[in-house]
């Protein structure tokens, strides 16, 4: 009788063999980050598809970011002739960022100068708030010049679920009027 035959003649299927998937999925997304590839596998050479559940998606084989959480990307690989069907999971944290805050320099001044505008700049949509030590008030978006001296004017933002608080400072000195 031939292999893969039965008694009464007719074919057998071929026994298929379990395939595995390595997902290449990040850890510790940091919030706002741009899209980026799963650099994911099938033993047997099969196209993934991708789903996932959680604070993230996926735009064919690139992971996007929604917010802080965690995210679970799951990748299919359809069986084939030779291959079984698979299925995998791995976890994603996406993390708090820390926003970049862009403070434009403030040259040195003379006492009597106009109020200094503060320009602040920064890619994630952030309310800021300013301080300032030294002879020197901050008033709305401006920093008034009160004295001679050195002032140090600082920007935070609070933070939220998907940012970290930050700060920076600026420093510069108020020369007396000549």
């Amino acid at each position: 009788m031939a292999v893969g035959a039965d008694r009464a003649g007719a074919q057998s299927p071929p026994v298929r063999a379990p395939q595995t998937i390595e997902i290449g999925a990040p850890t510790g997304v940091p919030f706002g980050a741009p899209p980026m590839r799963l650099a994911s596998t099938s033993s047997a050479g099969v196209p993934l598809r991708y789903a996932t559940f959680g604070t993230c998606s996926v735009a064919g084989s690139a992971l996007v970011v929604g917010s802080t959480g965690v995210c679970w990307v799951i990748a299919r690989a359809p069986g084939n002739t030779t291959h079984l069907p698979a299925t995998a999971w791995a976890r994603v944290r996406i993390v708090q960022a820390a926003p970049r805050i862009w403070f434009a320099p403030i040259r040195d001044r003379t006492l009597g100068d106009a109020p200094v505008p503060l320009e602040v700049a920064s890619m994630v949509h952030v309310v800021p708030s300013f301080s300032s030590t030294g002879p020197c008030t901050v008033v709305g978006s401006s920093v008034r010049l009160d004295g001679v001296g050195t002032c140090t004017v600082t920007v935070r933002t609070a933070g939220d679920a998907n940012l970290l608080p930050t700060s920076t400072s600026q420093t510069f000195a108020i020369r007396p009027r000549a």
